[in-house]
């Protein structure tokens, strides 16, 4: 995955976890998801945002020396089936882990 911003990996996290474009807005720099007419900032580094998240996808990080890892698995549909693949992503952080992790498993919906 090439380096993202946080404000890119926050709107890309956004959209694979089913915020639409149209409930999306950047002001600042900063990512808000609207809640009716509440706007809330979405920021993956706030435990508040991607603890859920984690959850869902069951994406919890381990420390790497100097990195952070999340396993996960992901499958897809070939000619004969179904092929699953063990995968892994890091980052700095274990949000960042976290991130990166959902972001690669929402490309395969079938997990």
């Amino acid at each position: 995955m090439t380096t993202l911003t946080n404000y890119e990996l926050n709107l890309q996290l956004a959209k694979a976890i089913g915020w639409s474009s149209i409930e999306l807005y950047k002001s600042k720099g900063c990512l808000y998801v609207s809640r009716g007419v509440q706007l809330k900032k979405f920021d993956y580094m706030d435990w508040l945002v991607i603890g859920p998240i984690a959850t869902k996808y069951n994406c919890f990080p381990k420390n790497q020396s100097e990195q952070w890892q999340v396993d996960f698995i992901t499958k897809v549909t070939d000619k004969v089936g179904f092929v699953r693949f063990q995968e892994c992503s890091f980052g700095e952080t274990p949000q960042e882990a976290i991130a990166k992790a959902v972001l690669r498993i929402t490309k395969y919906p079938d997990c």
